[in-house]
């Protein structure tokens, strides 16, 4: 009980600070990230921390990460990056997928408005690619951009700026024996 207390806690935690600033979009329309803030935490608090959805997600969910890279200014899957979706995507069976967190990320360079698009378009294509080749279907999705706001290596250096051109793609979804089957 402790531990899934502890989990609860961290996934809120970590939605309260995904909400807090990015772009999301919901079912195709993009949302600003300061309107985020305030309505968009309740809402996914309302819709998705409620007791009996926190049970289903908690027990014997199934966490699969994968990031993917971007050439500097493109938002183009490498072959690379569809491989490494097709061989994330070759463990869910039908029926288990729960959600896919798409989050585009971007270097310093350019201008914060350009490098806030240029993130969603790198989401968006991730949406894409999942939608059209492993038929995921879009409400499974949620995407959040996050231009240059949340690098994961210095961008003071070629491969830190390099390295913080990606997508980060998180796959939940139910074990055998889930209160969510």
């Amino acid at each position: 009980m402790k531990r899934n207390k502890s989990l609860l806690l961290l996934m809120v935690l970590l939605t309260a600070s995904m909400v807090g600033c990015g772009r999301r979009t919901q079912g195709g329309q993009v949302v600003d990230k300061h309107h985020l803030q305030e309505e968009a935490f309740v809402e996914v608090a309302r819709e998705n921390f409620t007791l009996p959805n926190v049970a289903k997600e908690m027990v014997n969910s199934k966490v699969t990460e994968v990031v993917c890279t971007f050439a500097f200014d493109a938002s183009e899957l490498s072959a690379t990056d569809e491989k490494q979706l097709n061989e994330a995507f070759a463990n869910v069976e039908p029926g288990t997928l729960h959600r896919v967190e798409i989050e585009g990320h971007c270097c310093n360079i350019g201008e914060d408005s350009w490098n806030d698009s240029l993130s969603q378009l790198r989401a968006e294509a991730v949406a894409e690619y999942l939608e059209r080749q492993h038929d995921v279907p879009r409400d499974k999705m949620v995407t959040l951009a996050f231009g240059e706001a949340r690098p994961k290596h210095p961008n003071d250096t070629q491969s830190g700026r390099s390295a913080n051109r990606r997508c980060e793609v998180v796959i939940v979804r139910s074990g055998k024996g889930s209160l969510a089957d």
